[in-house]
């Protein structure tokens, strides 16, 4: 009766697969599914596996970017940055920042974005949500359909970035000179003499007014700076006052030089004799020294003569630029340029020059600026003073001395000239196995999740949302035809034929972002012949109550007493996989019998250790994904 009961359940089963298959199944299509077409009351959701792939968030393994050797470029870091940004960023860095290989490999996986193919072939999945409780109307839809379309991806080929070498000298010499000196003219007006009578003498003495007009002199063209007039007495004794100092402050080229005319004033004595009596009287006109000052600079020719020697880049220019200004440009690989410039003494500056190399490089939608920038060369310019008298002038001539701040990268680092060929790393297509493993998978995950959040309208269900990824992934699997094996897992896919193991592997390639799974190899009899069989365990997600009751639906395990867990593979679906274990004898757990003879073999036991898994690492692609391991038991099977 029971027997009867099963074949019947079983018939069922398979003519609503047939009639799936033979609905909605379009393996290898060449025209597109109208959109007009309505199977069910479902919504259509077409899968873009694009759209999750530039979003898949990663870290940067910073070590990899100077290797010779690199292969995980990125980390799986699901709070990380998305990966097309991280990529954009990287693609962008100078060749003293990255290696050769490490540069290639990341333009090479850049290739999922930026040259990629959608095909005409697309299959179209048919899903049915489970219901949380037998009463609610929890989930809010009653049927998905997924248009799943083939996309290629080719590596993005690209020239490594620009960069340069080079050398360069310094020298200079004095070319010119300008002076600026104080100047004047004086006079006496105003003279009038008056005498004494000591005894036995008669001294005369004079007052005046002494005019002194000032001049700057520069180069020889002269600049009043103003009159000024002194009273002075002048006796046989001296001047009083014997000195005068004119304080000119004169602007020059933004800055003030201070240029003194010092007068110095003296007079002789005059002694004559009339009878008895003496006269003395100080001479005239009084003697007069004046001393000028005078500045002397000088103008300093400044060469810097630099041979540059450009590497790698696509039509690369060259910028000299000189305190942020750019002076030349080029396109040149070789060339020499004398970058020169003039600086009087009386206003130094600092200089500074640098050279830049840049490209730019098209990668999809985005432009990129490739710039190798090597640094700066600071010439810094000191002024001093000498001193010198040469007659009545007092010469203080201002001169420079140079220093040179060598802050610049004469050679790019020797991976530039010490690297694989290109070709080596583009021999791999990581755009490809990058966009058909993680793009589909990873995406998958996210819209699966997507579709679960919007049709779970009550809250208090979203703990569920693991189960119920885990059962929209198995239908997927449960649909595909294991008669041969597919080129990969995606075409399998898309085509919905593959091997049993392309067909069970989906299901844990979508659940493993979120769900812990462990995959057994066994083996299953039929027609007097034993085939292959893989299945798997998974846990960690919340069962709604109604299912854990109801072992008839679906059984499941209770994994270190706490963590639920169901047994699914992908020859069958949950509702056999609860027959089977309705049927297993209770004396034997390690097989799963029909009519007393061995089915499937081996399945899990009560008491068994069990390492699970979360995540899954493909193979071929320069991410790390880091695998989590963690043991559990079973303490518990509801069969």
């Amino acid at each position: 009766m029971i027997r009867n009961g099963v074949l019947f359940g079983i018939t069922i089963i398979l003519i609503d697969i047939l009639m799936i298959y033979f609905l909605i199944y379009s393996p290898f299509t060449d025209f597109p599914l109208p959109v007009y077409i309505s199977l069910s009351s479902g919504p259509i959701y077409k899968f873009d596996p694009l759209v999750y792939a530039k979003d898949f968030p990663v870290s940067i393994n910073e070590s990899s970017l100077t290797s010779s050797n690199p292969y995980y470029i990125f980390i799986y870091n699901s709070s990380g940055k998305p990966i097309e940004d991280e990529i954009l960023h990287l693609l962008s860095l100078n060749a003293s920042l990255i290696s050769p290989s490490a540069y290639w490999t990341i333009a090479n996986l850049a290739g999922f974005f930026s040259n990629y193919t959608i095909g005409k072939n697309f299959s179209v999945y048919y899903l049915t949500p489970y219901y949380y409780d037998n009463y609610s109307g929890q989930p809010n839809v009653s049927e998905i359909y997924l248009n799943i379309s083939d996309v290629y991806a080719s590596p993005f080929i690209v020239t490594y970035p620009p960069n340069d070498q080079l050398n360069y000298s310094f020298e200079y010499n004095v070319s010119n000179l300008t002076y600026v000196q104080s100047f004047a003219i004086a006079w006496l007006s105003s003279v009038e003499w008056f005498f004494t009578q000591p005894p036995r003498a008669i001294e005369w003495c004079y007052s005046a007014i002494f005019n002194v007009l000032a001049f700057v002199e520069v180069n020889g063209q002269f600049y009043y700076q103003g009159y000024t007039a002194y009273i002075i007495c002048v006796t046989v004794n001296g001047v009083s006052p014997s000195s005068i100092t004119v304080n000119i402050k004169y602007p020059f080229h933004g800055r003030v030089l201070y240029l003194p005319i010092i007068i110095n004033l003296s007079a002789g004595e005059n002694i004559a004799h009339r009878g008895n009596t003496t006269i003395f009287s100080p001479t005239f006109p009084p003697n007069v020294q004046i001393t000028y000052y005078k500045y002397t600079f000088y103008d300093y020719d400044i060469s810097l003569p630099i041979n540059i020697s450009v590497f790698n880049g696509t039509s690369p220019t060259t910028f000299i630029i000189s305190n942020n200004s750019i002076i030349y440009s080029t396109n040149a690989r070789n060339f020499s340029r004398d970058v020169q410039f003039s600086m009087w003494s009386y206003s130094p500056y600092d200089i500074n020059v640098s050279v830049a190399t840049k490209d730019i490089i098209n990668i999809g939608e985005n432009k990129l600026v490739r710039q190798w920038d090597p640094g700066y060369i600071m010439i810094v310019p000191s002024s001093y003073y000498i001193m010198r008298t040469e007659g009545n002038v007092i010469d203080i001539e201002c001169l420079l001395n140079f220093t040179i701040q060598d802050h610049i990268l004469k050679s790019p680092p020797n991976w530039v000239f010490n690297h694989v060929p290109s070709n080596y790393i583009y021999k791999n297509n990581y755009a490809n196995k990058y966009l058909q493993c993680i793009g589909y998978y990873y995406g998958l995950n996210r819209l699966l999740n997507s579709i679960i959040y919007n049709f779970t309208t009550n809250i208090t269900d979203e703990r569920y949302s693991n189960w119920e990824l885990l059962l929209l992934s198995s239908e997927i699997s449960m649909q595909m035809v294991s008669n041969s094996t597919a080129l990969n897992y995606t075409t399998a896919l898309i085509s919905k034929e593959g091997s049993e193991y392309q067909a069970f592997m989906q299901l844990v390639f979508i659940v493993s972002w979120n769900i812990w799974y462990s995959i057994y190899n066994g083996s299953y009899y039929l027609v007097n012949k034993w085939y292959s069989w893989e299945y798997g365990l998974f846990t960690g997600f919340n069962i709604p109550p109604y299912y854990l009751g109801n072992k008839t639906i679906l059984p499941y395990f209770v994994l270190n007493y706490t963590n639920t867990s169901y047994l699914l593979y992908n020859i069958g679906s949950l509702e056999i996989t609860s027959w089977f274990y309705n049927n297993i004898s209770s004396n034997d757990y390690n097989l799963l019998k029909i009519n007393n003879f061995p089915a499937f073999i081996p399945v899990p036991t009560l008491r068994e250790d069990i390492v699970f898994h979360k995540y899954y690492e493909f193979d071929g692609i320069p991410i790390f994904i880091r695998i989590i391991n963690q043991n559990f038991t079973i303490t518990y099977l509801n069969k």
